[in-house]
């Protein structure tokens, strides 16, 4: 504060009417215009202010019926703000410290009464003042920004949840709406769709303190998929970060319908996918069964003669019929819809099972299978014929992979709430830069290209997973490789996932 202070005006409170008069001659000598109201009690001084501003209020301890304290003490409950010098004639401390703790913004001793004083004493109360009243406004500001945060997270969360872009829309045009804090016309042209909120009848004028425009283009398919908003405050310019908040939803929105686009696109390529893969299946079945059932007519009327091609003819419709059901499990399991017929199942007696099923083409290649069980029954919920199916692609691998003369080690064991499976055998093992990639689809190590589609590690993975259970595998290039399963005991998976 300076001395150049536009005009003050001080509301002297005081009952004694001596002490009155030297207050007011005080101010007389002040260096800067003054204006003086006078008042002898408490209770004249509160209906004088709330009806007329005062600069400061120069208030006495000892009024009737009432102190200086319990004057500030009303002022403050009704609201009333003003800078309060507290006027004593005593010197008790106690005094003092009651009318600070009240809200007195400094106090001056009625002996020491000077004019240099009570100037030094207004400009600091009315600096005091200007500072309270700099953070009451911080404060609402930052009350106010909160709010509009809260209203600007509410409104990201709807439109992040939005499935069709028509709720995108109607979340963008009404949450811009609500985050403004006031009435605001919204205007949105999506898709070559037109979308109003607010409620005015006819769309304001264009205003460019009020108005906001925002083009709302689209990275996937720009030339077809386009869009704008046009925000409009009815009364007020947009202040502080409002435009800021109203452009981040607009990207929120605008993220949402892109996200609402590629995943009905993704949806349509994955229906569109699988229609293909059914036909092609169904297609190369139709022969397939048509050469089996020749087959069988000609394994019939040479029976007792040797026919080498014969057998040969089985294994390949056989490798045939595999492929197509592997192509059509990668399917299911690429669209998150591999069926489960989930039961209670004795772990045990799936390898076992298995290692009937592997021992003859084993013993056929010069490999010993072997089989480590519990001695007590270990049970979990699971689909038998898919949990088969996979350790049969691990049990197949390891065959393929190892030489005459091997070894074939399936396990199962109880580790940690889990049925563990382990695979494991003594062939030439997997080198460790292929070891990330051996469960991804189509991935061959690059020194056996020849040993199949690159299915079965990727089918299992997703057979395993579709359990809620874990899959992996421990190698050194030369040393065999140990595949294994983790099962939950207690896991309920669902029987069917549908994106749909």
């Amino acid at each position: 504060m300076t001395e150049s202070l536009s005009r003050v005006r001080i509301l002297i409170v005081d009952d004694d009417t001596v002490d009155r008069r030297a207050a007011v001659r005080a101010t007389r000598a002040l260096p800067f215009s003054v204006d003086c109201v006078e008042c002898a009690d408490g209770e004249e001084a509160i209906q004088i202010l709330e009806k007329e501003p005062f600069s400061v209020v120069l208030l006495d301890h000892t009024l009737p019926g009432m102190t200086g304290a319990q004057v500030m003490e009303q002022l403050r409950g009704r609201g009333l703000r003003v800078p309060v010098v507290y006027l004593t004639g005593a010197s008790d401390p106690e005094i003092v410290a009651d009318a600070m703790r009240a809200g007195a913004t400094d106090y001056l001793s009625k002996a020491a009464l000077t004019p240099e004083r009570l100037a030094r004493t207004i400009r600091y109360s009315l600096h005091v003042s200007d500072a309270e009243r700099q953070i009451e406004i911080a404060r609402g500001e930052l009350t106010r920004y909160a709010a509009q945060l809260q209203r600007l997270v509410d409104g990201t969360l709807r439109i992040h949840s939005a499935t069709t872009i028509d709720d995108v829309v109607n979340a963008l045009g009404e949450t811009s709406q609500t985050v403004l804090g006031g009435r605001a016309f919204v205007a949105l042209e999506i898709l070559g769709k037109r979308h109003s909120f607010g409620a005015w009848p006819t769309e304001p004028t264009e205003d460019s303190d009020r108005d906001l425009r925002i083009d709302l283009p689209f990275a996937h398919r720009p030339d077809q998929f386009s869009g704008s908003l046009r925000v409009v405050r009815e009364s007020a310019d947009f202040v502080g970060a409002e435009h800021l908040v109203v452009v981040q939803l607009a990207r929120t929105a605008v993220l949402a319908m892109e996200n609402i686009v590629l995943l009905e696109d993704a949806r349509l390529s994955a229906r569109a996918r699988q229609e293909i893969v059914t036909v092609v299946s169904h297609d190369l079945r139709t022969p397939l069964n048509a050469f089996s059932l020749g087959l069988e007519i000609l394994e019939r009327k040479s029976a007792g003669e040797e026919q080498p091609v014969l057998p040969r003819l089985r294994r390949n419709i056989a490798s045939m019929e595999n492929l197509i059901r592997d192509i059509l499990d990668v399917t299911r399991i690429q669209d998150a819809k591999l069926a489960l017929r989930v039961s209670i199942a004795d772990v045990r007696e799936i390898v076992r099972d298995v290692s009937e099923e592997l021992s003859p083409v084993a013993e056929k290649n010069g490999l010993r299978i072997e089989v480590e069980l519990p001695a007590d029954a270990l049970r979990a919920s699971c689909d038998r014929a898919r949990m088969h199916q996979a350790l049969v692609n691990l049990g197949s691998n390891a065959v393929k992979f190892t030489s005459s003369g091997g070894r074939i080690t399936l396990r199962a064991m109880h580790l940690d709430g889990h049925a563990r499976f382990e695979v494991e055998d003594t062939g030439g093992g997997v080198s460790q830069e292929s070891l990330p990639f051996l469960f991804e689809r189509l991935f061959q190590d690059p020194a056996h290209t020849d040993r199949g589609a690159g299915l079965g590690l990727y089918i299992t993975k997703g057979i395993v997973e579709s359990h809620g259970g874990t899959v992996g595998v421990e190698s050194v290039k030369g040393c065999g490789a140990k595949f294994w399963i983790n099962l939950p005991l207690n896991h309920h998976p669902r029987t069917t996932i549908d994106l749909d």
